[in-house]
């Protein structure tokens, strides 16, 4: 039979690891499409005219297409119950959310100018690991003051996203998370939470 929810994508990580983190903790099957890298021109031409803005992820329920990963992340939290029962809540969560989109961001912000040159690339993000990861890793620190998560005693798609990045990031840089032992903690906790933990063991190993 065919799964109510799809999800297409290429065959990594990228803007698609997070949704799928939010539909493995939401326990909702879905059909993971993920293009061979050597194939993604053909298919996402193939798909445009069902693409909103041209991009992947695509994310398909029913009658509906939803593209942009934070929009497709926001609809299955609140389907699922991960995003806060209040506005108050729903709001913390969606500036947790956008936090981590911003430091996020200013990684590799020079990627796609191909006029740059490389040692300038290079130099910003030598700065990110060494200075701007550790300062917006003390602010998700702060944010745990009095509570195991984002949002003390609700485990929430906030939860999720601080997983999905910070999780690379302390392995391959684990100097610049060496004052957040919370945030830290919170990153293991995510892993071993029994749904999250399963996807992870059965996720294909993709070189991006």
């Amino acid at each position: 039979t065919a799964m109510a929810a799809k999800l297409t994508y290429g065959d990594g990580k990228g803007l698609a690891e997070l949704p799928r983190l939010v539909l493995a903790a939401a326990d909702i099957k879905f059909e993971d499409v993920r293009w061979p890298d050597d194939d993604w021109d053909t298919e996402i031409e193939k798909l445009r005219p069902q693409l909103p803005f041209g991009q992947v992820p695509l994310f398909e329920e029913g009658s509906l297409k939803l593209a942009q990963s934070a929009a497709i992340v926001r609809h299955i939290a609140r389907k699922a119950n991960l995003y806060g029962s209040t506005l108050e809540q729903q709001a913390l969560v969606d500036m947790y959310l956008d936090g981590i989109t911003d430091v996020r961001m200013k990684r590799d912000p020079l990627r796609y100018f191909p006029d740059v040159p490389d040692a300038i690339k290079d130099a910003q993000v030598t700065k990110f690991w060494a200075e701007i990861l550790p300062k917006w890793a003390a602010y998700f620190e702060a944010f745990l003051a009095d509570g195991r998560e984002f949002l003390a005693g609700t485990f929430t798609v906030a939860d999720i996203a601080a997983y999905r990045y910070f999780s690379e990031w302390s392995e391959s840089h684990p100097e610049s998370f060496a004052a957040t032992p919370k945030l830290l903690a919170l990153v293991a906790r995510v892993a071993a939470q029994p749904r999250i933990a399963a996807y992870l063991a059965a996720r294909p190993v993709t070189s991006w």
